[in-house]
């Protein structure tokens, strides 16, 4: 709701908030202790990092797969692999992967910014109710939201009065900016939830064979995607860890928390 105009998000299939309500309803929610940099670096463990290449093609070849980016040096590389797996947005999958170049242009993708900064005007004081919480055992999670007449921003306030806005509505004093990056969104339409469920379907939609031909399934040609939108849901965290288990599990890898005690 805060990454988003407001008229996008009306965009959203209802079945979208709906079954994400039914589903965490009465359920526990967890951050991680840490930040989420202690899960990139369990998650990244042993495997070999490239840091400032960009990809510019994935390719099948037969039963290989190739990919294709600019090093660090400017120099274009290639190098062939049994399986790709892509967790970026789709608007990158569709300039670096022919098959779904069309497809995926019919999902929308919105950018904003992240910013880190210690401009506490923007912010009301909270007084006696700001002042129970600090007397708290555990440090509270404290955030704000404010909307316009289009959009609704969110301001998450941690330790050491650090605030972190979304898609800022209001100017922050540019002194008070520690950090500001551009955060991707990607939303939904009935149009692109049609195009998602076709890439991730079983195959045992009512689709004529000559559609069923033409559309390109996640795993076609040992390549694979995964991702927040990747699933018929919200485009949020569990997104990733579904389709991430769907690939996991078609690849014969072991998922910890899938099996029985």
């Amino acid at each position: 709701m805060t990454t988003c105009s407001h008229n996008e998000l009306l965009n959203f299939p209802a079945v979208d908030v709906v079954d994400y309500a039914k589903r965490t309803y009465r359920q526990p929610h967890y951050t991680v202790v840490g930040g989420v940099q202690r899960v990139q670096s369990r998650i990244s463990e042993g495997l070999v990092v490239r840091l400032r290449s960009t990809v510019t093609a994935v390719e099948s070849t037969g039963t290989r797969c190739r990919i294709t980016w600019t090093d660090s040096q400017g120099d274009i590389v290639s190098e062939e692999y049994d399986h790709v797996i892509m967790a970026v947005t789709p608007d990158v999958v569709s300039t670096i992967f022919q098959p779904l170049e069309k497809p995926l242009q019919s999902i929308p993708v919105v950018k904003g910014e992240c910013i880190v900064h210690r401009d506490t005007s923007i912010v009301p004081d909270g007084g006696l109710l700001a002042a129970e919480a600090q007397k708290a055992r555990k440090q509270p999670e404290i955030m704000y939201m404010f909307s316009d007449g289009t959009s609704t921003e969110s301001v998450h306030q941690h330790p050491l009065s650090v605030l972190v806005t979304n898609f800022p509505i209001a100017p922050i004093e540019s002194s008070k900016i520690i950090y500001r990056t551009q955060l991707t969104r990607v939303l939904r339409t009935t149009e692109s939830r049609k195009v998602v469920n076709s890439i991730f379907s079983d195959g045992r939609s009512q689709q004529t064979r000559q559609e069923k031909e033409q559309i390109w399934r996640n795993g076609n040609g040992n390549v694979w995607l995964v991702g927040a939108w990747c699933w018929d849901g919200m485009v949020l965290l569990e997104g990733c860890v579904m389709s991430a288990m769907r690939v996991a599990a078609c690849l014969d890898v072991d998922i910890p928390w899938s099996n029985d005690e």
